[in-house]
């Protein structure tokens, strides 16, 4: 049996701003998801939800919001963008985005 190096390192390294592209069905889920793994990692977060949710996502992140205040957090960490799909590239175009997180089948042409 071979030994693989028994040495390993873990860099701490944040990206910055997140943006996290999440589709209309499971909303909590798909929203909160990317939330808590950009926010874990160090990043603020820039969520663009479906326009089909968006009365939902406002009310999760208003309660995601108040929990980071609650603890003494900045609650701006966590942002909420609602837009028609036809304008959503304007914002995963944006220079202070960096990195995208989303469901491929959901956004086509980030696979380019």
């Amino acid at each position: 049996m071979r030994h693989v190096a028994t040495d390993a390192q873990v860099h701490y390294e944040p990206l910055g701003t997140t943006l996290a592209l999440v589709s209309w069905n499971y909303s909590f889920h798909n929203l909160i998801s990317p939330i808590l793994a950009s926010l874990f990692a160090g990043n603020t977060v820039v969520v663009k939800c479906s326009e089909q949710v968006a009365w939902s996502s406002l009310w999760f992140i208003g309660g995601i919001r108040a929990c980071l205040k609650a603890c003494g957090l900045n609650e701006d960490v966590v942002q909420l963008v609602i837009c028609l799909p036809d304008v959503a590239e304007t914002v995963t175009r944006n220079p202070l985005i960096k990195h995208i997180t989303c469901e491929l089948r959901c956004c086509p042409r980030l696979r380019s």
